[in-house]
């Protein structure tokens, strides 16, 4: 995903430490086939374990 969406390798891994911007956010979650908020409130229940 991170090459089709031109992200530099491990970008996505980052987000456990860094807050992507928004931008970034949306190219992924149309990348999925997801909403913004869908994403965003799946990503909380992962990082919450």
């Amino acid at each position: 995903m991170e090459r089709d969406l031109h992200f530099t390798r491990g970008y996505i891994h980052k987000w456990n430490r860094i807050v992507p911007g928004v931008n970034k956010v949306k190219m992924v979650s149309d990348y999925l086939g997801v909403t913004v908020e869908d994403l965003i409130k799946q990503f909380g229940n992962m990082s919450r374990t």
